[in-house]
């Protein structure tokens, strides 16, 4: 008799190796990718508000340019980030279906 508790089940103990595809991106809805990188590019400015802040404040020690830049530029990183990224997601789609898409393997 075997004195292994486990023979009498049916058991494979070889683990097969994790199988990998590989999958293409044909095309991204321009809008919706702009949308999406347009607030992460206005989050993004608000961190990088206070920088130019203390910049005008170390330079003139004017407090109206330094409002103006707080309230400006994170709307105008974020319009310019949707109108890029918009741009580009259709150049994307262009490319893609001349070229193929971009592929990305996953487990």
């Amino acid at each position: 008799m075997d004195d292994n508790p486990y023979s009498a089940l049916n058991v494979d103990n070889h683990v097969a190796p994790k199988s990998r595809q590989t999958r293409v991106v044909k095309s991204f809805n321009p809008f919706q990718l702009g949308k999406l990188l347009g607030i992460f590019y206005a989050l993004v400015s608000l961190l990088i508000v206070p920088i130019f802040i203390l910049i005008s404040l170390a330079g003139n020690g004017n407090n109206g340019i330094s409002l103006l830049v707080v309230l400006i530029v994170p709307v105008m990183y974020g319009v310019f980030g949707v109108i890029g990224v918009v741009i580009g997601g259709v150049a994307y789609n262009v490319c893609a279906k001349i070229v193929g898409g971009i592929e990305i393997e996953i487990e």
